[in-house]
């Protein structure tokens, strides 16, 4: 939860006099998102060197390596949020980061749970039957369910929430871009 979702859901409860700079609290998450970003992409970029070098010969390493992507993706997008959350960041970035950063960020989040999911099963199934193949373990099986994860998804929730977010914000305010 960010300073500005902080404050709304704590002026509709009532409890707007809590002592709390919101400024502060605002500088301080911004300074964390950018403390996290340089290790998290050096890691990321590091994994996915590693992986690429690897054939890929399982369904796992599909999945693993649509996750590892998907993961670094959504680093990407961590310092464009920690700069429209900075105190006095310009409007243009804030509604940026409304409108595409943020929805970029959850529709890597939504797959990477659904990949680390899938990853579960195919353990599982790797497991039920350690000596038999499935239909579902072959390589062409693995591509199609990552494309189809990426496709569906993007289709089904990220395009559409960028174009439902292209209202032009009413004022300068942080949380105005967010309504």
């Amino acid at each position: 939860m960010n300073a500005s979702e902080y404050k709304e859901n704590s002026s509709a409860q009532g409890q707007e006099n809590c002592n709390i700079s919101h400024s502060v609290v605002d500088m301080v998450l911004s300074s964390l998102y950018f403390l996290i970003f340089v290790p998290a992409l050096l890691l990321n970029v590091t994994v996915m060197w590693v992986l690429l070098r690897l054939k890929t010969k399982t369904t796992f390493m599909v999945y693993l390596k649509n996750l590892v992507a998907v993961d670094l993706l959504m680093t990407l997008t961590v310092p464009v949020k920690a700069a429209s959350e900075l105190p006095g960041a310009a409007l243009g970035l804030r509604v940026f980061t409304c409108r595409f950063s943020s929805v970029i960020f959850y529709y890597c989040m939504y797959i990477s749970i659904i990949l680390m999911g899938i990853i579960s099963l195919d353990r599982f199934f790797k497991i039920v039957r350690p000596c038999g193949s499935m239909p579902g373990q072959s390589l062409l099986f693995g591509w199609a369910v990552s494309i189809a994860t990426w496709v569906v998804l993007l289709g089904g929730s990220a395009l559409p929430t960028m174009v439902l977010t292209s209202r032009t914000p009413l004022d300068n305010s942080p949380s105005s871009a967010w309504k």
